[in-house]
């Protein structure tokens, strides 16, 4: 038993069996979907030095995270997806110093996130799409310097960012489709030299797009559908050479009309083979 290296087991208990914490080669635990399961063991600290992914996704009655996950010093990847009752991620979260991955889709309980996230120096990948009840983000966000994707899709609640993400220096990928609540991007949103895509569709209480983002060198997709409440693009986006697409679909026809004359301008200004 202990040279276990991957357990995939669908818990039909309220805690985890102790023969788990004695598995002291287990590289991958797989828990996904253990309906019941309300809650981890600390005693998880025992697979600091071997654990790699810790998959807890659809453990629906899952309310918490123990501190001692931030022992795991080894952990690559975390999956807590579609746990709908975790309110909170312990602080000791940003003690997991090799962690790349961290899903916390649809956990819809989830209102804030710890400061200490930011202290993730190696996260790649942070997705918090469908978490309904998350308000804001920590303004030391932008300290996530290896970040290169960010998924807050249909975060509903969230109605601002903070003036951290332009230090995002990494961050190809930003997708806020469906936050219906956000009524402003904050204007550092031009620091992000290395965004490739940028997903506003159905952000419907925008009304403008900082001029800041005739700064977003690289940005080649630009996604603004049904952004009812959009009235205009602003025209430093035609310094963008490299913006090949902008979805305008469901915006008002002064919008559609730029999106169309900004792709046809960038097509212009690129070099001919």
């Amino acid at each position: 038993m202990t040279l276990v290296k991957s357990l995939t087991l669908k818990v039909e208990a309220l805690t985890l069996p102790d023969f788990i914490r004695d598995l002291s080669t287990l590289a991958k635990l797989d828990l996904s979907d253990s309906t019941i399961l309300i809650g981890l063991p600390n005693s998880f600290g025992r697979l600091a030095s071997t654990l790699t992914t810790l998959d807890v996704s659809g453990c629906i009655m899952l309310t918490g995270l123990p501190n001692s996950i931030g022992s795991l010093t080894a952990l690559t990847a975390l999956r807590v997806s579609n746990c709908w009752q975790l309110t909170l991620l312990p602080d000791s979260i940003g003690q997991l110093a090799a962690l790349a991955t961290l899903d916390l889709s649809r956990c819809a309980s989830l209102d804030c996130l710890p400061e200490s996230v930011a202290d993730l120096a190696a996260l790649t990948e942070l997705d918090v799409r469908g978490c309904s009840t998350l308000q804001a983000l920590p303004e030391t966000i932008g300290n996530l310097a290896a970040l290169t994707k960010l998924k807050l899709s249909c975060c509903i609640y969230l109605r601002q960012l903070p003036d951290g993400i332009g230090s995002l220096q990494a961050l190809q990928m930003l997708s806020l489709s469906g936050c219906r609540r956000l009524a402003a991007l904050p204007d550092s949103i031009g620091n992000l030299k290395a965004l490739t895509l940028l997903n506003l569709g159905r952000c419907t209480s925008l009304s403008r797009l900082p001029d800041s983002m005739g700064n977003l060198a690289a940005l080649s997709s630009l996604n603004v559908t049904c952004c009812s409440g959009l009235v205009s693009l602003p025209s430093t986006l035609r310094q963008l050479t490299l913006l090949t697409r902008i979805n305008a679909g469901g915006c008002c026809e002064v919008v559609s009309k730029a999106a169309r004359a900004l792709v046809s301008h960038a097509d212009t200004q690129r070099p001919r083979g």
